[in-house]
């Protein structure tokens, strides 16, 4: 697979600078370290810092850095959600009173989901709870991230979907895949993902780490990092999607998917007041009536990484990034 050009050691500043330059867009480093671009065609000009756009509000940017703040704000606008509950937690340990309090509005509501209300990429996501003893342990493995909140949220299984929108249009959806490995029969675990590794850092895709949360999915497997798979048995790493954390993805075709869907994944947009919006979706099938399969959008984000679309079916495609530039300065 051809390497995008290496503007930066940064995959997805690196997609907007090859974007940019493919259209003719002219643009400047003001810095960097910090990933900090302006583009600029006529007499219109677009900021970029790392991988947020200066075209978002400012204040929908703040309000979807929190995951509760956005679940209940969709939820007053009739779209569906999972069920969910903040909790102010101790920043050095999860006390024995949060903890019961937890695990007693879990009850109401198992299997469940674990995580900060205000992080990204997967981090400290721990998903499918299913027992008290599951989320107990779970807890003990959030307390080490020091956070002062902790979101706690229903389960909702199913296929994981990132939907672009742009100025209230789709523009792309894809699935995303969890970190996985197949076996050999020969290989731990450890070594599976090793060469996977080699793999995807020759790809620029973002490595496979074993973090606390992977390590206890693996657990509730019955699996540990020393378990060799029988050849050609899948192994799930994570309970999450992201590509930054070792993830795949595969595109969807736009014409299969029925028009109630995008109508209200370009709502969401519009409802959050943001130009550029990354939207995760839980559902069955995105190509069937959500409503009806019980799909639930799990969050928002205003910076959605571009690497997520540009790797899809593991092709290099700048489209979503071109598209985006073409929508802002108008060519």
């Amino acid at each position: 697979m051809p390497k995008i050009k290496e503007y930066t050691k940064n995959i997805n500043s690196n997609i907007y600078l090859a974007a940019a330059e493919v259209l003719g867009i002219s643009y400047e480093e003001i810095d960097g370290r910090i990933r900090y671009y302006r583009f600029s065609q006529g007499n219109k000009e677009l900021n970029l810092f790392d991988t947020t756009f200066s075209f978002n509000d400012s204040v929908a940017y703040r309000l979807v850095m929190n995951k509760y703040a956005t679940s209940r704000l969709l939820e007053k606008q009739n779209i569906p959600v999972p069920g969910s509950s903040l909790f102010d937690i101790t920043p050095d340990g999860i006390t024995p009173d949060e903890t019961e309090a937890i695990i007693a509005e879990a009850k109401k509501m198992y299997p469940v989901v674990i995580k900060p209300h205000n992080l990204s990429l997967g981090k400290g996501v721990f998903v499918n709870l299913k027992t008290e003893e599951d989320l107990r342990s779970a807890l003990n493995q959030f307390s080490t991230l020091a956070l002062k909140k902790l979101m706690l949220e229903e389960f909702v299984s199913g296929t994981d979907y990132r939907i672009i929108t742009l100025n209230g249009k789709v523009i792309d959806i894809v699935e995303r895949v969890a970190a996985f490995v197949s076996g050999d029969g020969k290989s731990n675990l450890n070594l599976l993902i090793e060469n996977k590794n080699k793999v995807r850092a020759e790809q620029e895709l973002p490595l496979i780490v074993m973090d606390a949360a992977s390590l206890d999915f693996l657990s509730r497997q019955g699996l540990d990092p020393e378990h060799i798979p029988g050849e050609g048995r899948k192994i799930t790493l994570k309970g999450v999607s992201n590509i930054a954390a070792g993830g795949e993805t595969k595109r969807i075709n736009l014409n299969s998917v029925p028009e109630q869907n995008l109508e209200l994944f370009a709502r969401i947009g519009k409802e959050m007041r943001l130009f550029l919006a990354g939207i995760d979706l839980i559902a069955n099938d995105v190509t069937k009536d959500i409503r009806e399969s019980g799909g639930k959008i799990n969050e928002v984000n205003s910076n959605p990484h571009p690497d997520v679309n540009y790797f899809a079916d593991m092709e290099l495609s700048l489209g979503v990034a071109k598209i985006i530039f073409k929508e802002y300065f108008g060519i």
